[in-house]
């Protein structure tokens, strides 16, 4: 919906100004790549949602087995070793994909049993966590004190976070 905004406002913003044409369409263009993008990750975690709903139908054990899941992640992990190698991009995006997929799963098994909350939490708590270890680096020899220190304070506001929700329950 933000998207389609912007795009109607730019679209009027051409006719009262017509040097702004070009700005606005590369704006709306990238807009809409990123949108695609987004769509499509929300659309593999629908089908992975719909695929955990069939294997809770189904009922095996497997399935709902989170040190299976885990563990099918690890063999996933050893082809894409096996598949790093020249000429060979199909593959490896496939076995790459085959993680991606393992991962996805395992949340949705955890986001349906109550541990976590939903696949985006999780990546916008990774997002967080890596702009605050990695944005301050500064490609010297500090980095490794710069990221330890990070990390140690966000340990620290981990726990107080992990605090508070135990006094909301």
């Amino acid at each position: 919906k933000i998207y389609i905004k912007f795009l109607l406002k730019a679209y009027k913003m051409y006719f009262f100004n017509g040097k702004l044409c070009y700005l606005i369409i590369f704006f709306s263009r990238l807009l809409i790549t990123k949108y695609q993008k987004g769509e499509k990750m929300e659309k593999l975690i629908e089908l992975v949602a719909h695929k955990h709903k069939i294997d809770l139908k189904r009922g095996e054990a497997k399935y709902m087995n989170t040190d299976w899941l885990l563990n099918a992640i690890v063999d996933e992990v050893q082809e894409v070793k096996e598949e790093i190698r020249p000429n060979n991009v199909v593959h490896l995006e496939d076995e790459l994909s085959d993680i991606l997929w393992g991962w996805l799963t395992i949340v949705e098994k955890l986001k349906d049993e109550g541990y976590v909350t939903s696949h985006q939490a999780i990546l916008e708590r990774g997002l967080k966590k890596y702009e605050q270890r990695i944005l301050p680096l500064k490609g010297d020899e500090r980095d490794h004190g710069i990221w330890k220190e990070v990390k140690a304070r966000q340990k620290v506001e981990l726990e107080k976070e992990r605090n508070n929700e135990k006094t909301k329950i």
